[in-house]
């Protein structure tokens, strides 16, 4: 009998859902969400519609399954690294890693459509920004928990500052790509999103400097 539930299918399915976000974050750069239809997705990750509506059931859920694997592959790499090193070394280790794996790095400036998860910060869909901050308020507790286990802390706030601030540099980040989205931001010309990332969090680690 057929073991519908074996680990070779578990690949394939994982497999294939990621190659329909991918597909699909391909399109939202190159057309814009709205513009984008799960035909096209569907056209794009070369899957026929049936099979795309088996894995997903909206645009919003293919969308949020891409930003969902980003920001699990970030976390476990920004928790690979040392509890004591500056903020900064760890986001740039981290996206350093994720990069190497494959994750995308565009430039920050340039691009007709802004990503999902920059748009939806403001004027974008609910369900995108809703999700997104769900993740990061457990990505946030994750982080804290796991540095809290690792070292003694006892009553310091230590743990959660330090996973509130890796949140704060990516959240910073969408903000300086919204904003140069608009107009020019110096800031933002000739860096890719990772640098970007990088900036900010050095400026965290340092207010008041001109990152």
């Amino acid at each position: 009998m057929r073991n519908h539930g074996s680990p070779r299918q578990a690949q394939r399915r994982a497999a294939t859902r990621a190659r329909i976000s991918d597909a699909a974050t391909r399109l939202f750069l190159e057309h814009g969400y709205d513009e984008t239809s799960l035909a096209e997705i569907a056209r794009e990750a070369g899957v026929a519609p049936r099979t795309l509506y088996l894995h997903f059931d909206s645009k919003a859920a293919i969308a949020l399954d891409y930003f969902d694997r980003w920001l699990d592959d970030f976390v476990e790499n920004v928790l690979a690294r040392p509890d004591d090193e500056p903020l900064a070394a760890t986001i740039s280790a981290a996206l350093e890693r994720i990069e190497d794996a494959g994750w995308g790095n565009l430039p920050a400036t340039g691009r007709r459509h802004l990503h999902p998860a920059v748009a939806a910060l403001r004027g974008g869909q609910p369900e995108l920004a809703g999700h997104m901050m769900e993740r990061w308020v457990a990505a946030i507790e994750r982080i804290a928990s796991v540095i809290r286990e690792r070292g003694d802390h006892d009553d310091s706030v230590a743990p959660e500052a330090r996973a509130a601030g890796v949140m704060a540099a990516w959240f910073g980040s969408m903000l300086v790509f919204r904003a140069a989205a608009v107009q020019p931001v110096p800031a933002a010309e000739g860096r890719t999103a990772h640098d970007v990332g990088v900036a900010v969090a050095e400026a965290l680690q340092q207010p008041g400097r001109r990152g």
